[in-house]
């Protein structure tokens, strides 16, 4: 099975923003893709707008998850 699940990263720990489809203690292999500031705008439809701090909008962003 594959699935390809978002997370953030935190305190040392990956913490899913969904619940992934996996039994207790299920052995799984993670390749780490890094989304970058223009990606992260893109999976929010959100288009560049001069005059925003896209900083704060990424931090924002996280904070409300």
């Amino acid at each position: 099975m594959e699935e390809i699940i978002e997370a953030i990263y935190e305190d040392g720990v990956l913490k899913p923003l969904k619940k992934p489809h996996l039994r207790d203690h299920a052995k799984v292999r993670i390749k780490i893709i890094e989304i970058d500031l223009d990606e992260l705008l893109d999976s929010m439809v959100i288009r560049k707008v001069e005059g925003i701090d896209y900083k704060r909008l990424k931090e924002a962003y996280y904070e409300s998850l």
